[in-house]
């Protein structure tokens, strides 16, 4: 079990990656996103540039951002085209799985997606 220092500091690492990686460098939606997301847990973030939309956390990433993902009827909604979007995500290993809610719910507080 990590120490809370240890969690907080994950927190920082993945909240960084997903706020300051370069967009051109994000996944474009235009893409299939099934043949490079990883099988693994982690955190991911909808972008605009260099807002973030939509912050979210998955046991399996391939699995939970697919196209029913809820995010993209909004984008749908709000009349965002896909080419204005992208994804990033950041796995995590099986130390922080037990705090991926935890890292989200922190993430959502400090960075307030839309």
């Amino acid at each position: 079990m990590p120490s809370p220092d240890r969690v907080q500091k994950e927190y920082e690492r993945v909240s960084k990656i997903l706020r300051t990686t370069p967009f051109h460098q994000c996944f474009d939606l235009r893409e299939d996103p099934n043949q490079r997301l990883p099988l693994n847990p982690g955190h991911y973030a909808f972008r605009i540039e260099k807002e973030i939309l939509y912050i979210g956390k998955a046991s399996n990433l391939r699995t939970r951002l697919n196209y029913s993902h809820p995010v993209f009827r909004r984008l749908w909604m709000d009349l965002i085209q896909p080419e204005q979007v992208r994804l990033i995500w950041e796995p995590t290993t099986a130390r922080y799985v037990d705090y991926l809610l935890w890292i989200e719910k922190r993430m959502l507080f400090v960075l307030r997606p839309r």
